[in-house]
């Protein structure tokens, strides 16, 4: 039986400048007090299901 595939390690990426960062946190921070959510069902089902 052949051992599966490691995936390659993508490439560093370069980090957020703190303002960029910061604007970021602020948006999901409105968006989770207003009550939206960061991910739907069909994403999160995906996802569970690629990985396992």
């Amino acid at each position: 039986m052949e051992e599966p595939a490691v995936p390659e390690k993508p490439p560093a990426a370069e980090p957020l400048s703190s303002q960029l960062r910061d604007q970021l946190l602020a948006r999901v921070s409105e968006r989770l007090q207003s009550g939206e959510v960061l991910v739907s069902n069909a994403h999160f089902i995906k996802a569970c299901e690629e990985e396992y």
